[in-house]
């Protein structure tokens, strides 16, 4: 069994926590790491745990995110298909699937949905086994990722390869 965790990334920061939560599911599952433009729509037989990860808001600050990239001279990194429309295209599974997102950090807690709603709501609605959903925070939208982030994703990671790996049944 292996892991498949598929990622967004504006400005690096959901990338960075995506390869601490691979090393991190990498130390009890085989672990594939794909871009949202180079993930697979099929599901592999042998994938028994999706984890998807980006930005907080998706679709809707995208665009804000490429201008803001360009008015910074930075290379947005994701400009084609988000992960929206990998989720609209993917093919159910019966799978236990998570998601991620990386947000700017605040002191005063948003009132609103949580980010990870649109995620949590497509992966179940495409038969999937929601887990759970986990923030990781940066400084501001273009980063850098705030203190131990990193190692809070790895530690994340390995608990939940655990708990995966504990509830499987040998083939």
């Amino acid at each position: 069994m292996r892991a498949l965790l598929v990622y967004e990334s504006m400005f690096g920061n959901t990338e960075s926590v995506a390869r601490a939560v691979a090393a991190g599911l990498g130390t009890v599952l085989r672990t594939d790491i794909h871009t949202v433009a180079s993930a697979p729509l099929v599901l592999p037989d042998d994938v028994g745990l999706l984890v998807v990860g980006a930005p907080a808001g998706l679709e809707a600050t995208r665009h804000l995110a490429v201008t803001q990239a360009h008015r910074a001279g930075i290379p947005a990194r994701s400009t084609g298909i988000g992960v929206c429309e990998w989720l609209q295209r993917l093919q159910p599974a019966d799978i236990p699937a998570v998601s991620f997102d990386t947000s700017v950090y605040t002191p005063f807690p948003a009132t609103a949905d949580n980010p990870a709603d649109p995620v949590s709501h497509r992966l179940h609605h495409l038969g999937m086994r929601v887990m759970r959903h986990e923030s990781f925070y940066t400084r501001d939208t273009l980063g850098p990722l705030e203190g131990r982030e990193l190692e809070h994703a790895r530690r994340w990671a390995q608990h939940l390869a655990a708990e995966v790996a504990g509830t499987l049944t040998p083939a």
